[in-house]
């Protein structure tokens, strides 16, 4: 069994041996010799081995294709082969190495054994040091009879290791040659003609798509240049390093621009992200070139390599995503670039020896590139064809738009100019010519420069200096000259257009705004002026009084005038009269006052008067003044003649009161003042006047009962009313009123003598109504034992149209019975608003609601008036109640009260029942109910329900 298995390694290495002898016979007619399955190769790690340390190996690795391929690799590489001839003399043949870019290869030519020739060629060495002139790589070997020849090729290359090998007799390798040279030739020729003509679309369009594409062409064109070898031939033959390095740098810029490629003809602009990408990769492959001189070529060919296979990768994708967007054209272009892009992968993927080397990995991206650069001449070709088109579409349109833009020019109602650099005019509509009434260009010229004195005034002046200074000019509103006798007002808008660095011209459009400006200086005036007297309305009385508050020293005077009893005039003569009479008044007015002195109409009879540096003993004498003017000013008409009062509230002033509303306040306090005092007379503020102080104390109450009504900051309280004679099962009461206000409850004498002042009695009055009412719909057990709830009215309401319906619609919403209802109105209300009131009370009376006149007994008609009022209740004022002990007066005052009261079957309510003996009194002398500290004490409406027994008191 061992001698078999001996005699079995034998023999395995004697056929090793023998294959490795192999002999490559060549005939004297030959004219290629294939070598395939003929080769034997070995890598030299790191390129140490001498030839005769690689003749001692015999491990070599048995080729079977011509044509090997071992990537990227920094090793040596070693092949070898064998041949004789079957001829007497020797046969002259090329060993052909068909990749022209590798650094160095040695050709060692053996005889028997015998070293008869040493060549070197490659890109690493001078080209001179070739053995044949040419710009392959093809060395001499001559086949003899009856001599084995054996040679061996040491190749070193720091890229792709691509060693595709043939053997040729020479003449049949220069025919090869020859028709190799030819198909390159026409392809070089393709590339060159599509260079040229997308270089003239570049410059003719300026697109950069095609001056992309012509600069793509060029780099393809140079790359295949150098890789054939022609570039080191014809170009740098001396310059070695540069060769090594020129195909990377080739196919660096090639892929660099073929990303700008797809980046132009896919309009990738638009698509943010996506042309970002492809701008990055083209800047990716160009940065490669300049990492030659820092890393190593394997590692920057490795680099160029992934950023090939990337940008074919995107290219493809983004094209299949973008192609229904194209038309057949630009299609059939796109074709042409995903053939690109699948032979640079192709090729990428043979050069890494993931695919057998072969024709197509070595040519097919040239031919690839040929195909697309006719494919994409055409589509340029069509592209610029329809960019002309558009053009020319274009320039008819501009050619319309320009006849459109004459007749715009000579219809349009704007004056229309043009100022060249000298502001000299040079062009002119004829609505321009017609506003200095020139009928003609030529006129309107010859009259500007005639009278070029106009055009020195300001307002031209300051039109020109605008536009130079902004260079564009809007809106610009000027008095323009149009004759030595006639301005007008104009509205220019224009701009300055550049033409060289001394050179430009000014453009734009003048409208005719004198009606516009009349009319705008019309309303200017109405707005500041009262449209019935023509004196300074309220609105440009306060401008003038808030000019006077910060002038520096010195004192001024605000006069505040109301006429009185003028509302008679109104009454009975007519506004017709009543407007009459206020003009002439204003007039005289008005001349009574010098230039220093403002009149203004402040409202329907009320004017203001401002004098200016004014001290107070002159301010009384102008006060005094305007009364006596007043008091004199008459308007006689047919059976009358019409008089006035006037009550005059006098404010001096200086910077430190700045604040207008408060003097406007004040002035306003002192004529309120000059009418309670009697009016027709004059009045001066004075902060330590005791009525000014409680007039702007009440000032002060207004935003604080505004704000308690919004956010309900008062509170209802109530104060029992009691039968003084007898017995009522229930109970009945007053409605009072109370503020909580910083956290204290205020009176109500404190804060609403400022609401009835003020005219807010109504909302309080409806706050009350409308929150009590509330209290009984949450408590309907309550009202079983109501008999009556008081609540008081004020005057403004009584008075107030609408507030009749706001109480329906409480009735209505809340559901109170009326029954259980008494409205207290007072005396003074009463007699003051006879009319009105007796409405209400009859109105509501039939409802069931009961009335209470408050009060009674302060004012001086009181009995007189007692016969029409249909009231239920007398409420006794509680001045003469308090008293009633110690006054004889106010005793017989009561006394007569009830009997009155009695015979007109009217139930009496004495107020201020402070005591026992007071309530005795009272019963004596027929007083029906009391109210006051002895029965009750003001409490909280919530009591009513959880609170002190009111039912046992």
């Amino acid at each position: 069994m061992l001698k078999f298995a001996g005699l079995l390694t034998l023999c395995v290495f004697m056929s090793h041996l023998a294959a490795i002898d192999s002999t490559i016979a060549v005939s004297q007619h030959a004219e290629q010799v294939s070598l395939s399955g003929q080769l034997y190769a070995i890598q030299d790690t790191g390129g140490l081995l001498s030839l005769a340390q690689v003749q001692q190996i015999d491990n070599w690795q048995h080729l079977k294709s011509s044509n090997p391929s071992f990537g990227i690799t920094r090793n040596a590489v070693w092949l070898t082969f064998k041949l004789t001839g079957d001829s007497n003399t020797p046969i002259p043949l090329f060993f052909h190495l068909d990749f022209p870019v590798l650094d160095t290869v040695d050709v060692y030519i053996l005889d028997n054994g015998e070293l008869v020739n040493h060549f070197q060629a490659g890109e690493g060495l001078p080209f001179d040091a070739r053995p044949i002139d040419y710009s392959g790589l093809i060395f001499p070997i001559n086949a003899k009879q009856n001599v084995v020849t054996d040679v061996y090729v040491r190749v070193m290359n720091k890229g792709s290791m691509e060693l595709p090998v043939s053997l040729w007799s020479q003449t049949a390798f220069l025919k090869n040659q020859l028709s190799i040279l030819l198909i390159w030739g026409a392809m070089f020729s393709v590339f060159l003609v599509m260079t040229a003509y997308n270089g003239v679309l570049f410059y003719t369009t300026r697109d950069p798509m095609f001056g992309v594409f012509s600069l793509f062409c060029i780099s393809i064109f140079a790359y295949f240049f150098t890789l054939r070898g022609f570039s080191f031939q014809y170009f740098w033959p001396n310059s070695s390093q540069w060769e090594i390095a020129s195909p990377l740098v080739f196919i660096a810029t090639s892929t660099a621009l073929f990303n700008l490629l797809v980046y132009y003809f896919l309009q990738l602009s638009k698509s943010i992200k996506v042309g970002r990408f492809f701008l990055i990769m083209a800047a990716l492959n160009a940065a490669t070139i300049l990492l030659l001189p820092i890393i190593e070529f394997a590692s920057v060919m490795r680099l160029q390599i992934v950023f090939i296979i990337t940008s074919a990768t995107a290219a493809i994708i983004i094209g299949f995503v973008r192609w229904r967007k194209q038309n057949n054209q630009e299609r059939l272009a796109f074709i042409g670039i995903l053939s690109c892009a699948c032979f640079a992968i192709y090729t990428t993927l043979g050069k890494l020896e993931v695919l057998n080397v072969s024709y197509l990995t070595d040519n097919g991206i040239a031919i690839a590139v040929t195909l697309t650069s006719l494919l994409f001449s055409f589509t340029l070709a069509d592209r610029f064809r329809r960019l002309e088109k558009e053009k020319q579409d274009i320039k008819e349109e501009s050619s319309a738009y320009l006849e459109q833009y004459r007749s715009l020019f000579e219809s349009v109602s704007e004056g229309v100019f043009i100022l060249n650099s000298q502001d000299e005019l040079i062009s002119a509509n004829p609505s321009f010519c017609k506003m200095f009434n020139c009928e003609s260009f030529e006129g309107v010229k010859h009259y500007i420069e005639r009278e070029a004195q106009l055009l020195q005034l300001d307002g031209y002046q300051d039109f020109l200096k605008s536009v130079h200074d902004n260079k564009r000019v809007t809106n610009l509103t000027v008095e323009l000259p149009v004759s030595k006798n006639k301005t007008i007002w104009v509205e220019v808008n224009s701009h300055h257009k550049s033409i060289s660095d001394t050179e430009w011209t000014i453009e734009g459009t003048i409208s005719d705004i004198s009606e516009r400006k009349a009319n705008q200086t019309q309303l200017e005036y109405m707005a500041n002026h009262d449209s019935l007297t023509h004196l300074l309305n309220r609105r440009a009385f306060e401008k003038e009084l808030k000019s006077l508050v910060f002038k520096p020293e010195q004192t001024h005077a605000l006069i505040y005038l109301d006429l009185d009893q003028f509302k008679v005039i109104n009454d009975v003569y007519g506004h017709t009269v009543g407007d009459e009479f206020l003009r002439r008044l204003a007039r005289q007015l008005k001349s009574e006052l010098n230039n220093d002195q403002v009149l203004a109409r402040l409202g329907g009879d009320e004017f203001g008067i401002l004098s200016v540096n004014t001290e107070q003993q002159q301010a009384e004498t102008l006060a005094n003044l305007l009364l006596e003017c007043v008091q004199n000013f008459s308007v006689q008409l047919t059976d009358a003649k019409l008089t006035v009062g006037a009550s005059i509230g006098l404010v001096v002033f200086n910077r430190e009161m700045n604040n207008i509303e408060l003097l406007l306040s004040r002035a306003d306090a002192a004529c309120y003042l000059a009418k309670d005092l009697g009016r027709n007379r004059m009045h001066i503020y004075s902060a330590a006047d005791d009525t000014f102080r409680q007039r702007q104390l009440d000032m002060s109450w207004v935003p604080v009962i505004k704000q308690a009504i919004e956010n309900d900051d008062f509170q209802l309280y109530f104060q029992l009313i009691r039968p003084i004679n007898g017995k009522e099962y229930g109970i009945s009461y007053e409605i009072l009123l109370r503020l909580n206000y910083q956290g204290e409850v205020v009176s109500p004498f404190d804060f609403l003598p400022a609401a009835e002042r003020y005219g807010l009695m109504t909302q309080v009055d409806r706050w009350v109504i409308t929150h009590f009412f509330q209290f009984l719909q949450a408590h309907p057990e309550h009202i079983k034992q109501l008999i009556k709830a008081s609540i008081n009215l004020s005057v403004q309401s009584i008075s107030d149209p609408t507030f009749t319906e706001f109480l329906k619609q409480q009735f209505k919403t809340y559901q109170v019975p009326h029954k259980n209802i008494c409205f207290e109105i007072t005396e003074t209300t009463a007699i003051s608003n006879l009319d009105t009131t007796l409405s209400f009370i009859n109105e509501y009376r039939e409802k069931g609601c009961e009335f209470a006149i408050d009060d009674f007994g302060t004012g001086f008609s009181s009995f007189a008036y007692l016969k029409q009022l249909p009231a239920d209740y007398l409420k006794i004022d509680g001045l003469f109640v308090k008293n009633i002990l110690n006054s004889d007066v106010d005793r017989s005052m009561v006394a007569s009260i009830c009997e009155v009261a009695d015979k007109l079957k009217i139930r009496t309510v004495a107020e201020f029942v402070e005591s026992k003996a007071i309530s005795d009194e009272l019963m004596m002398l027929g007083v029906s109910y009391g109210q006051g500290y002895y029965f009750d004490r003001p409490s909280p409406i919530e009591e009513l329900i959880h609170g002190k027994d009111i039912l046992t008191q």
